[in-house]
């Protein structure tokens, strides 16, 4: 059986929100309150990562993954994103994946805070905004891939990337 295009991408994306998203919505939604969500918000990091690569792995072959996963913030997340876009590559996912900790934002599940507001120097990030907000921009993004509505490069460019990676779509 040979699937078309748009059969294989919905396999990897269905592949993807059962691996990736689910795992961090379990976290998000059924910790205890009282636990820190530091494992939630690494994996939000791998999971943007994983994305921004997924979208611009023609368009920004060349710019590195830092300017990928910036400009994947910037084109899929809310526009309150913008503030802190630039800063979540290296201040975000690098400290918490490679130094495991962070210091330009203070990560929470709960808080009197508002996510994104500055409190002392800090920005806040809250776990269940951050989750949903990765779901929304994966949301975004899959209409680019899939649909109606879909995008013939950002098409090319998925495409791109699962063969760069040996995807088999059997």
């Amino acid at each position: 059986m040979v699937r078309s295009d748009e059969e294989k991408i919905t396999k990897n994306l269905d592949d993807f929100e059962r691996w990736v998203l689910n795992p961090i919505r379990d976290i998000v939604y059924h910790t205890d309150k009282r636990k820190n969500h530091f494992h939630a918000f690494t994996l939000i990091a791998v999971a943007i990562d994983n994305l921004s690569n997924m979208r611009y792995s023609l368009s920004m072959k060349d710019k590195g993954k830092s300017k990928r996963f910036i400009n994947f913030i910037k084109d899929y997340f809310p526009i309150t994103y913008s503030k802190i876009g630039n800063n979540m590559y290296h201040d975000f996912r690098c400290e918490m994946i490679h130094n495991f900790k962070i210091r330009r934002f203070d990560i929470r599940q709960d808080s009197k805070y508002q996510h994104l507001e500055k409190v002392k120097g800090k920005y806040v990030l809250q776990s269940k905004q951050m989750f949903k907000d990765l779901f929304e921009a994966y949301t975004r993004y899959k209409k680019d891939l899939i649909g109606k509505d879909c995008k013939n490069a950002t098409v090319r460019e998925y495409l791109y990337y699962a063969n760069e990676k040996g995807w088999k779509h059997e």
